[in-house]
């Protein structure tokens, strides 16, 4: 640890992990007490320091003077301390206002700016738990996993209660670590301090793994303003509160850092468009934390906050921007703006406002959205757009809510048939395109085209979609329509969200997931029946309410196993306790036809207790249930044909392929050539 007190010193940290101080009267934290810590009467420093973390991950502490710091490597903490505002000045004869210039270098830096001694609010330091905290932190990588499954097994848009809540908990480790068990509280800080008069600088930030956390003016208007600086100054941007003359934060974007580490992933995107892209996500996406009133907003909805705890802040108000911003990026209330970028953690990113969900409108934004890193989900709406997966497994979503309107349709993708492009900023992608109908419900609606730069899985729309994979290992999740789904290469996810599914390549490595909220059932725990290999080299899966899930084409010659390959879940994508039955009949064996039947006209038909085959007539037949998986042929609706079961016999009616099956507990009857509705509709099934 280094510490300095009455200004005008250099402290440097070296290759560590460092404590750098500028309070005088600690040479040694290890032997500082609570009491003496939090009693010590912080001296004024008459110039400014300079304060150099080096390497290492450095806990960097200003105080009283215009200070310079620089974290150097590592991931730095460096909080503009809460007591220091003011230096005497011999020249003016008066006290200044402080004016940090603070530098992360590199790493997933932290900037804490405590510039309002607020009311109420308790510091509470144990640099040594302070760094044990942050080192077991990783704000990109833990705090932005935030539970959002990426495969999107259901297609929802989870609420962000939980996540606002547990990120206000982040924050409040950061912001009060406590002193080192010894059950001891500090006294509160009161002290009386004016609103700011120069604003705190920041040479560095990226906002993909960076975060900046700033105290509030007490008892203002606390909804923030954000300005773009003009690019003669640097990319970069002003943060102002409501009623404040001076803005309370001066941040200059490290684009260079940026580009390097998203590579192509930021498109066709200048330096300016970039630069105006990050500061529209920061100003959508920024926490609003009110202690006053236990919530916490986005700066996207700031009046529909969140109640969460935060019992840690007092009275006083927060906000956070960076990489622990809102998870959920919209363009909605936007003006002029198609850009929207997301961070190095996992983002939900929409080109239409989610309060009112109507992603068709408005007609044509053709917007463009920018994943980067984690695994994010993008959803473009209306428009030909363009959506960036950037690094880690994204997902493109189609599953909006467009019940009730008339002219819009499913989707179309290829995701092996790319196209490259090369762009003015030296920049290239390749691309794939999904056809798509989120259109309005108006004459002459047309459909769109989206371009989708590395993104590897699809979530198909509440119509009937055609979705085709790439040699990668792709997700690829149905909607509540009829879907085509194909994996090509790779080991592939299906997912199965309702409809009736047809998976034209099952084999190998690939998974088939069910949701059980989609199909019925016949009893209280999901049962689904999979079917042995038809006559066409198909498979099928039927719930056991009758529903048919998928047909699963060539699978004579596929290596797909069902046994180890389906797996049934819930709405978060956990696996659930189900009946499976595998091997189900389809097509009974030729031999032997029921013994003795040449029935007459009007005779009942009945089978055996083992596999029959029963053979219509051309009058009106009655055919008789019996146990065993029996094949009906010749049953026919305009003879008017009759199939009797008997009441104690429970069943389902599903069709499998051109053929329909009723499925009992003793076997599956097929009527060849039949239609499931039809059977149903004309009540030909009668139980006596």
């Amino acid at each position: 640890m280094g510490s300095g007190g009455w200004g005008g010193v250099t402290l440097e940290g070296g290759g560590g992990d460092d404590i750098l101080m500028n309070w005088a009267g600690f040479r040694n934290w290890n032997e500082a007490t609570p009491e003496t810590l939090f009693s010590y009467d912080h001296n004024m420093g008459a110039t400014p320091d300079l304060m150099l973390g080096g390497g290492g991950d450095d806990l960097i502490m200003t105080g009283y003077g215009s200070d310079t710091v620089n974290g150097g490597d590592g991931n730095d903490v460096i909080w503009v301390e809460g007591t220091g505002k003011y230096t005497w000045s011999d020249e003016d004869d008066e006290f200044i206002f402080d004016q940090n210039v603070l530098t992360g270098g590199a790493g997933s830096d932290t900037f804490i700016v405590s510039t309002f001694a607020q009311q109420m609010l308790s510091y509470e330091f144990d640099p040594g738990g302070f760094r044990s905290y942050h080192e077991a932190t990783d704000w990109t990588e833990e705090t932005r996993d935030w539970g959002l499954q990426i495969g999107s097994y259901v297609p929802v848009i989870g609420d962000l209660v939980d996540f606002v809540g547990f990120s206000a908990k982040k924050i409040s480790g950061y912001t009060t670590p406590t002193y080192g068990g010894s059950g001891w509280t500090p006294p509160s800080l009161t002290i009386d301090i004016p609103a700011p008069e120069k604003s705190q600088i920041i040479t560095d930030f990226n906002p993909l793994e960076d975060v900046l956390i700033v105290d509030l003016v007490p008892e203002n208007d606390t909804r923030l303003s954000f300005e773009a600086k003009d690019p003669q100054q640097g990319y970069g941007f002003f943060v102002s509160q409501r009623n404040i003359a001076t803005p309370l934060l001066d941040v200059t974007l490290n684009l260079d850092e940026v580009k390097e580490q998203l590579g192509n992933a930021y498109g066709s995107l200048s330096d300016r468009d970039l630069s105006e892209a990050l500061l529209n996500s920061i100003q959508r996406s920024y926490l609003y934390l009110d202690g006053a009133n236990d919530s916490v907003a986005t700066g996207a909805q700031l009046d529909n906050a969140v109640s969460t705890d935060l019992g840690w802040l007092g009275h006083n108000q927060m906000a956070s921007f960076g990489a622990v911003g809102a998870p959920l990026l919209e363009m909605g209330g936007l003006v002029n703006i198609n850009h929207l970028t997301g961070t190095n953690g996992a983002e939900l990113i929409a080109g239409f406002s989610t309060e009112s969900w109507r992603p068709e409108s408005p007609l044509n934004h053709d917007v463009s959205l920018y994943g980067f890193g984690g695994d994010d989900i993008l959803m473009g709406g209306g428009g030909n757009n363009q959506l960036h997966g950037g690094d880690g497994n994204d997902t493109a979503f189609y599953n909006t809510d467009l019940a009730g309107n008339r002219r819009a349709f499913g989707i179309t993708v290829d995701m092996a048939d790319t196209t490259t492009v090369s762009w003015g900023n030296g920049n290239s992608g390749t691309y794939f395109t999904v056809d798509h109908g989120t259109v309005a419900d108006i004459t002459n609606a047309q459909a769109f085209t989206d371009q989708l730069f590395d993104i590897e899985n699809i979530t198909g729309s509440m119509f009937d979609d055609v979705i085709r994979g790439d040699d990668n290992d792709n997700i690829l999740t149905s909607g509540e329509g009829d879907d085509i789904l194909a994996g090509r290469g790779g080991a592939d996810t299906f997912v199965l969200s309702g409809g009736s599914n047809t998976i034209e390549d099952a084999s190998g490595e690939d998974s088939v997931e069910i949701l059980a909220d989609a199909y019925s059932f016949s009893g209280s725990q999901p049962a689904f029946l999979i079917s042995e290999i038809d006559r066409n080299g198909d498979r099928t899966i039927t719930s056991s309410g009758g529903d048919l899930v998928a047909t699963l084409n060539d699978q004579e010659t596929s290596s797909f196993d069902p046994i180890t390959g389906i797996r049934v879940i819930d709405a978060d994508g956990n696996s659930l306790d189900a009946d499976l039955t595998f091997d189900v009949p389809v097509d009974p064996p030729i031999d032997p036809e029921l013994p003795g039947t040449d029935p007459l006209p009007g005779d009942p038909i009945t089978g055996t207790d083992g596999n029959d085959i029963l053979m219509g007539t051309d009058a009106a037949d009655t055919f008789h249930w019996s146990a065993g998986n029996d094949l009906v042929k010749g049953f026919s609706f305009e003879h008017g044909d009759l199939f009797h079961i008997t009441a104690d016999t429970s069943y389902a009616i599903v069709q499998s392929g051109s053929d329909a099956q009723l499925v009992t507990d003793f076997g599956t009857t097929t009527f060849v050539g039949v239609s499931a509705d039809q059977l149903v509709a004309e009540q030909s099934v009668v139980i006596v």
